[in-house]
């Protein structure tokens, strides 16, 4: 560490702080607590000693050249136009994001702390905006997950696997998640402008939407012919199970139903959701998840042993927007209780994340380790394939796939 040191200190013009933050930038391997869609949030105050200059690493980078850059931009660099010079604090955060961006992980990257109020307002079933998430594909495209059920996103027609090739007539390509994350929230009221492309569709859809604070329950239960208990779950908020055991209890659930438990468009959130709602149908111990780190031991969780329903039949129902904690849940319950699922092949979102707080208010989720099902399948990035396919065809009013699942469950 004295070698970082030193090469700290030759930059002279570099204020303190940020040779805290590269520090930080560069430690950020530390878990804080387990959170549901493959993520850690810190739940205690840990002590940090490499923000205070203080060795962290026994062979540090060699971090000569940035610095050089960073004094050549100090001397040479001339705005034009309408351009200005960054701030310190400004390109702190340019070189933190783009040191994360080297991963090549779409899932990996920095939040500012305004970007990470907002991702932390996802997670609570609040938030200002068009109510969609997004995330990657294979090729590293803007990619819609799933428009959440009854948001503006969902009214305008946005689908799962919407590519966004454009936010507000400026290309998109170039963006990371949380920056396009970013650009499409905003206040309640005002509009954003999506340039989407869709498989077999060969123009490009332009869409103007209206954002509003959604807030869109996680969880909806309600009884259907034939004694079928159908239970839709939208998103594994932190409350997940507060909310599923409320809907039992509204939809008078009993231990001897069929359950219909749809899962599509869910994009995930909470793992501690998924083990909650997999507690009500499997015995205490039973494995939900496992995890597999190349630095950690394996670890699994398992059922809570709530166990309500007895052997009860079950069909789930998937899409492409099915990902992360939605995944988990489909996987346990097709291993461990016999479910069905059916629907498309859902989105291969089956990695951890840890979210580790930065002293200046920002944040770094970085992938850590592996989602698996309980019989050791990996989600990622194949996601699950479902026992039954069926497509919901655009061109009827049926739900194809609901009445694929009713009929499995009824016995036609």
């Amino acid at each position: 560490m004295r070698r970082r040191a030193r090469a700290c200190n030759n930059a002279r013009t570099v204020p303190a702080f940020l040779r805290s933050l590269a520090n930080a930038a560069a430690s950020v391997g530390l878990v804080l607590a387990v959170f549901a869609s493959g993520y850690y949030l810190g739940g205690q105050n840990l002590s940090l000693p490499i923000f205070d200059g203080e060795a962290a690493a026994s062979e540090p980078a060699d971090l000569s050249e940035f610095w050089r850059v960073w004094q050549l931009i100090d001397k040479k660099f001339q705005p034009v136009g309408t351009t200005t010079v960054p701030t310190d604090s400004e390109r702190v955060e340019g070189a933190i994001r783009g040191l994360v961006d080297s991963l090549g992980d779409p899932y990996s990257t920095y939040l500012s702390p305004k970007e990470l109020d907002r991702f932390e307002d996802t997670l609570s079933g609040s938030l200002e905006g068009v109510g969609m998430e997004l995330g990657k594909n294979d090729d590293g495209e803007l990619t819609v997950i799933a428009p959440l059920k009854g948001s503006p996103a969902e009214r305008a027609g946005v689908k799962a696997g919407d590519i966004v090739a454009e936010i507000d007539g400026e290309p998109a390509a170039d963006l990371d998640v949380s920056e396009a994350v970013s650009r499409i929230r905003g206040k309640a009221g005002t509009t954003v402008g999506l340039t989407l492309l869709r498989e077999d569709v060969e123009e490009p859809i332009e869409i103007v939407i209206t954002r509003e604070r959604i807030r869109v329950p996680s969880v909806e239960a309600k009884r259907i012919s034939g004694g079928i208990l159908e239970i839709s779950i939208a998103s594994f908020t932190d409350d997940l199970g507060e909310q599923f055991e409320d809907a039992l209890a509204e939809a008078k659930a009993t231990p001897s139903d069929k359950v219909l438990l749809d899962l599509r468009g869910d994009p995930g959130g909470y793992l501690g959701g998924a083990v909650d709602v997999a507690s009500w149908f499997l015995a205490a111990g039973e494995p939900v998840v496992r995890e597999r780190s190349a630095s950690e031991p394996s670890e699994v969780l398992r059922s809570k042993g709530r166990e309500f329903f007895v052997r009860p039949k079950i069909a789930v129902l998937v899409d492409r927007g099915s990902a992360s904690a939605a995944e988990i849940l489909a996987g346990a319950l097709a291993e461990r209780a016999g479910a069905r699922i059916f629907g498309e092949r859902t989105f291969g979102k089956g990695t951890v994340q840890e979210l580790v707080d930065l002293p200046e208010g920002g944040a770094v989720k970085v992938t850590v380790a592996e989602w698996l099902t309980p019989a050791g399948k990996s989600i990622s990035p194949d996601g699950l394939e479902p026992d039954v396919e069926v497509d919901d065809l655009s061109e009827t009013k049926e739900d194809e796939v609901r009445q694929a699942a009713v009929d499995y469950l009824l016995g036609k």
